[in-house]
C-alpha cells in the first residue's frame, strides 16, 4: 500500500533531523491510515505571507533558507 510506504519513510527521516517533520505513531481501521506527525506553527507559505504573527520564531530570510537547504541535503542523503 502507498500509505505504508509513506509511513516507513517518516520513520526512517524524521528520526535524525531537526529540518523534517518529526513521526510520531500511526493507526489504521478498515478503510483509513492516521499517521500522527508534528505540529508545524505555519507552512512556508504562510510563514512568509503572515510573518508578524510568528515573531517568536525569530528566522530572518537566511535562517530559512539554511533550514530548507539542511532539510533537501538530509532528504537526498538518505
Amino acid at each position: 500500500h502507498l500509505a505504508e510506504n509513506e509511513i516507513e519513510i517518516y520513520k526512517i527521516l524524521s528520526v535524525n533531523s531537526s529540518n523534517i517533520v518529526h513521526f510520531y505513531d500511526k493507526s489504521e481501521d478498515e478503510v483509513f491510515y492516521v499517521i500522527d506527525l508534528e505540529l508545524c506553527l505555519a507552512n512556508l507559505e504562510k510563514y512568509l505571507e503572515q510573518r508578524t504573527k510568528y515573531l517568536e520564531l525569530k528566522l530572518d530570510n537566511i535562517e530559512i533558507i539554511k533550514q530548507i537547504a539542511t532539510g533537501l541535503k538530509y532528504l537526498h542523503k538518505n
